[in-house]
């Protein structure tokens, strides 16, 4: 973990100099955490902490901390980090509809059905922390596509 500890001091540094305020306005220390993996959840909430820390020795509170949800339920993160001495912070959610033959066939119409029915869970977990929806990625073969 020290060295991924370096390079997000390494990135924090120069990302909080002036030339970049109001552009890169947070760190998102890890993408994409497996944490339907054995034991990967418990070493990025580790690394969440031990990042939080770095980031605000070097840019105080300018730059936001985001936290990929590393694909666990929004509520897994319910009262995490969200509470003094904790500012600035949000989660960071990629709602994906490609990894799955169900989801890849879905019309245009049932992709943004389901899109939608995130609105409640989504609203659930930004009360908890500011929730940010990073990516809404569309399947690779789109009906457009499909029939050229």
């Amino acid at each position: 973990m020290a060295r991924t500890e370096n390079v997000l001091l390494a990135l924090t540094v120069e990302f909080a100099k002036e030339e970049y305020a109001g552009v890169v306005t947070g760190i998102t220390p890890l993408n994409e955490p497996g944490g339907y993996r054995p034991g990967v959840t418990k070493v990025a909430v580790s690394y969440y902490e031990a990042g939080y820390k770095i980031v605000r020795s070097v840019a105080g509170n300018a730059l936001m901390f985001l936290m990929h949800d590393a694909f666990k339920p929004y509520s897994f993160w319910n009262g995490f980090m969200n509470a003094a001495p904790y500012e600035n912070t949000a989660l960071d959610t990629h709602v994906y509809s490609v990894f799955s033959d169900f989801q890849v066939a879905f019309s245009e119409e049932e992709r943004i059905e389901y899109y939608c029915s995130l609105k409640t869970p989504l609203a659930r977990s930004d009360s908890n922390l500011p929730t940010i929806v990073v990516s809404y990625p569309c399947p690779a073969t789109l009906p457009s596509q499909s029939s050229a």
